[in-house]
């Protein structure tokens, strides 16, 4: 199997996976959770299933992302990033505009300083995100482009950690943040390539899982800004790896 071949299969298992764990999200958010007091159900079977998948999904991950292990890839952006077909940059582009939408909507909605900042940086985020494609071969601004998204997902991890930090019941947020936590690694490994340092075995695994993760989280109680936020980054995830896989069948050929 071509690497190009196994990335799409990589992709497929992964949304497959990701659709079934946001099913059992579901149920478990209208089954576990007590609609008074908000208190999960301890040991509930429903979150058993979901917890094992999860861990099933990141051993998965890790088995496909051990096939491109030690590829050999150019720490070159561009050359590591360069699209094989004018289909991914659109697809790139469309989860900027994504990301500039859910900053339209934070920014109406936020009701502080810090929501209003994380709202900025996702409009930056979001245009550096669109602009990416179109100055790939311009080293100087692709430091900037990549920086950009790993500075607003390490702010969005803290606005959002506040926000919860004070809730008792970690099952309310914790796919939420797993991905969270997948995505800053995913971005700041991407941003990596910019700086000749490229890992492609390491960012398969954390832009897969974060994929994963990303969709399982989509059914939680959260506000429409952070939900597409979530689609944006899942769907850019997935269209890189796709574009870093058949630059790496390139580099083998």
């Amino acid at each position: 199997m071509t690497v190009r071949k196994l990335s799409y299969l990589f992709c497929a298992v992964t949304i497959a996976l990701g659709v079934l764990g946001s099913v059992l999200r579901s149920i478990e958010l209208n089954t576990v959770f007590d609609g008074v007091s908000g208190l999960a159900e301890p040991h509930a079977p429903i979150s058993i299933f979901l917890g094992v998948l999860s861990a099933c999904a990141a051993v998965i991950c890790l088995l496909f992302s051990s096939r491109f292990r030690g590829m050999a890839v150019s720490s070159d952006y561009f050359k590591a990033f360069s699209p094989s077909s004018s289909l991914f940059p659109v697809a790139e582009m469309l989860c900027g505009v994504l990301l500039c939408a859910a900053s339209f909507f934070m920014f109406r909605s936020a009701d502080g300083i810090s929501y209003k900042l994380l709202s900025m940086l996702a409009l930056l985020s979001g245009l550096c995100i669109i602009a990416g494609p179109l100055c790939m071969r311009r080293s100087g601004l692709n430091t900037l482009f990549v920086s950009l998204p790993v500075l607003f997902g390490s702010y969005y991890l803290i606005v959002c950690y506040r926000a919860v930090a004070e809730d008792p019941v970690v099952l309310d947020y914790i796919y939420q943040f797993l991905g969270m936590c997948s995505a800053l690694v995913a971005l700041y490994l991407f941003a990596g390539y910019a700086f000749g340092s490229s890992k492609p075995g390491k960012t398969m695994f954390f832009s897969h899982i974060g994929a994963y993760f990303g969709i399982v989280s989509l059914p939680d109680s959260v506000p429409l800004a952070h939900r597409l936020i979530c689609i944006s980054f899942t769907a850019y995830f997935l269209v890189h790896s796709i574009t870093l896989a058949s630059n790496l069948e390139k580099s083998g050929r």
